[in-house]
Order: C-alpha cells, then sequence, then structure tokens
C-alpha cells in the first residue's frame, strides 16, 4: 500500500489525498454518509448502497509477543484456547470470522480482549498482552516484532474496494480507484502491507503542493 500512495503523491501531486485508519465498520459507515470516497475492508459487506469490488484474499497468521517461548510450529484452535486472544471489535467482519474459526473445531477460549483495529492487536501483541491472529501482510515487515506461526487448519479473509454507488466520478476520485484496483494484480506476485481507508478526496489541482 506505501508503494501506492507514494506513487500517486509524486504522479498527482495536486490531489489532496487523506488517509485514515479505522474499523471496518466505522470505514462503511462513512462511506455510507460520503464522508469518504474509498474504502478497503473485509467482507462480508451488506449494503446495497455500496459497490464493492473484490481485490485479493489475505491469508491470516497467528502473533506472539517476542520470545514467548514454546510455540508450535503451527496453531491450532486447541493452541488458542490455551491463549489470552486479542481480537478486532465485536462489530467486525474479523471478530466473526476468528471465533467462528475457533468454534467451528469444538474449542472455546476464555473471553476474548476486543480492540479496535489490526494495529491495535499488534501493539497489544508487542506489549506482551496476549497473542492475535492477524493477516500476514499486516507483519510482513515486522518479523522481529513477533513470534509469527501459521493456523492449522488454513484461515484467510477477503479484501475488497468499497465507494457509494451514487457518487459522481470525478478525475481525482478516478485515480486513486484504478491505483488501488492495481492491488488486484500486484496480489500474484508479492504481499501487500496492511491497508487503511481513504478519506475525502480534493479535486485535482494545477498547483503542486
Amino acid at each position: 500500500m506505501p508503494p501506492i500512495l507514494r506513487k500517486i503523491r509524486l504522479d498527482h501531486p495536486g490531489i489532496d489525498l487523506i488517509i485514515t485508519n479505522t474499523p471496518a465498520p466505522s470505514s462503511v459507515e462513512n462511506t455510507l454518509r460520503n464522508r469518504i470516497d474509498l474504502a478497503l475492508v473485509n467482507l462480508p459487506i451488506q449494503k446495497k448502497q455500496l459497490k464493492t469490488t473484490m481485490l485479493c484474499a489475505e491469508e491470516m497468521v497467528s502473533i506472539f509477543p517476542a520470545g514467548t517461548r514454546d510455540v508450535p510450529d503451527e496453531i491450532t484452535p486447541k493452541d488458542v484456547a490455551q491463549q489470552n486472544l486479542l481480537v478486532e471489535q465485536q462489530s467486525g467482519a474479523a471478530y466473526s470470522l476468528v471465533m467462528g474459526w475457533l468454534s467451528g473445531h469444538g474449542q472455546r477460549t476464555r473471553d476474548p480482549m476486543p480492540l479496535g483495529t489490526v494495529e491495535a492487536l499488534k501493539s497489544a501483541a508487542a506489549s506482551n498482552l496476549g497473542m492475535a491472529i492477524v493477516p500476514e501482510v499486516a507483519v510482513a515487515t515486522h518479523l522481529s516484532d513477533f513470534i509469527i506461526r501459521p493456523l492449522r487448519p488454513a484461515l484467510s479473509r477477503t479484501l475488497a474496494l468499497i465507494e457509494h454507488r451514487n457518487k459522481p466520478n470525478e478525475p481525482a476520485l478516478e485515480i486513486v480507484r484504478n491505483a488501488l484496483l492495481g492491488l488486484r494484480a500486484a496480489a500474484a506476485i508479492k504481499p501487500k502491507t496492511h491497508l487503511p481507508h481513504i478519506r475525502k478526496l480534493g479535486r485535482a489541482r494545477s498547483d503542486d503542493r
């Protein structure tokens, strides 16, 4: 994601690009209310007012604080049941995904600690508050900060681009949208970084910022 944003800023300095990182429910609500132009969220999203474009699948992994001892090579629901589990907030799709993975294999955990975003999960895990299940791409550049293990059975989620169906297709919006849609091609080549959502875009200007 950072290379995409960097290229937009370099190639189109007149676009007023504002990036924020909030939980998916907030991104959906802000898109519905036209407070933001585009958002990257995880499916499922069931809002008829939104246009949804699937981008790629994200493999989920488990992360433990650096220095945790005797971590298995693969993490099963039974292993998670023995840990303090950090999860995204209950209203998000990731919460249902993770809890469904656990309950679908007959495992009950201690009450999980709900937090706001993947970044919050990473910060809490790094602070030795527990383990978390996050997208692999979210920790691809933080390998030394955590002990990272694959899940068994495997778990993945789908990343999508959403926008309001009634939003006018202004030039600045089209430029940013096309850049983000490039993630579909990039997914087959290399991992992506954690993806925030895009707030309101200003009209393209002729002067450099």
